[in-house]
């Protein structure tokens, strides 16, 4: 015979049942999963960050026996960036639900394949497309792609790499183009925000003011542009630890501070978010000027004020007028040595 209280018991563990049941469903929705498969690569520990913000911070995956797995959440479709060993960096755009599967080869990461969703068989579509174009070439056929595919996340990605994140970045191909991703209805929060940021972008170039900032250093001490104001000479870069062109510039102004002493005013600026690994760096490079590591990486207030948006990027700053912003460790060594 059934009574109440066995009642009240079943239906509170029924009650128990459907919100554990509703948690899950609620999970996999914003839930993702890549299964990895890497020739020529072992053992290594892969760095993964999100240009877009699909996660947060930066994560690591660890391959072993040539195989891995990575899952996470992310609240809307998004881009990560898997960063190898050597520096080379892949695209894997994901969203709630999906599981994707990449298989790549370690020694030819241009003919890496992600399967899974629409966006990675586009990115699997260009690879393909320009596996054998000149370097020269791929800007043009990125324009093409973009424009054929507007409202992709791949376009998206690929208006980055070949437009703003480069040697030479083109801010008015990438404007123009952002103008007619956004006409053919591309409904993106990110590429409104890159339409800001190159407007910014353009109030923070070349010939203008230094733009006001404050930014804390791992010393706990301040930098503000009032240290640029009167300097014949300042220069701010941003780096990660594991990016090595950023390294490249670190060691340029390295040599540039044993000619000028305490001269002038330098201040690097670490994006990788893990102030450990920062101070580390700073330590094991001597790099004994200013150093900030804001934890809220390009959301920071001052990376937002001097319009950084890439690794590495360097501002030259002549009494307070930014006379030079650049991307490229050698000509940024090439123009320390003039002055």
């Amino acid at each position: 015979m059934i009574t109440q209280r066995s009642k009240t018991i079943r239906a509170f563990l029924f009650l128990i049942l459907f919100a554990s049941l509703l948690a899950a469903c609620s999970s996999d929705k914003t839930s993702f999963h890549i299964r990895g498969t890497l020739k020529n690569l072992e053992q290594a520990e892969l760095l993964v960050l999100s240009p877009d913000g699909a996660i947060e911070g930066i994560d690591t995956i660890r391959v072993v026996q040539g195989k891995f797995r990575y899952s996470n959440h992310c609240q809307r479709p998004g881009t990560l960036l898997l960063v190898f060993p050597n520096a080379s960096q892949q695209p894997i755009f994901v969203a709630g639900g999906k599981t994707l599967k990449l298989t790549a080869d370690a020694r030819n990461l241009k003919e890496t394949r992600v399967t899974g969703s629409s966006d990675n068989e586009l990115m699997n579509e260009f690879r393909e497309a320009t596996l054998y174009v000149q370097p020269q070439e791929e800007q043009k056929a990125a324009a093409a792609f973009i424009a054929e595919h507007p409202k992709s996340l791949t376009a998206q990605y690929l208006l980055r790499r070949f437009f703003l994140e480069t040697a030479k970045p083109d801010y008015r191909k990438a404007l123009t183009l952002i103008r007619q991703m956004l006409r053919q209805g591309a409904d993106s929060l990110t590429l409104r925000q890159l339409k800001y940021d190159l407007q910014r972008i353009a109030a923070a170039d070349n010939q203008q003011p230094l733009p006001a900032f404050s930014i804390q250093t791992v010393d706990g001490k301040t930098v503000t542009q009032a240290a640029f104001r009167q300097a014949r000479t300042g220069i701010i870069v941003s780096f990660a630890p594991w990016n090595i062109a950023s390294m490249s510039c670190n060691k340029a102004l390295r040599q540039f501070r044993k000619q000028h002493r305490d001269s002038l005013p330098m201040l690097s600026i670490c994006l990788d978010g893990n102030l450990v690994r920062c101070k580390q760096t700073i330590e094991r490079d001597t790099l004994n000027w200013s150093v900030a590591c804001p934890k809220e990486l390009l959301s920071n207030p001052a990376i937002e004020s001097l319009a950084i948006d890439a690794i590495p990027t360097y501002l030259i700053v002549e009494k307070g007028r930014i006379v030079k912003r650049g991307y490229d460790p050698n000509e940024l060594e090439s123009d320390l040595k003039k002055r």
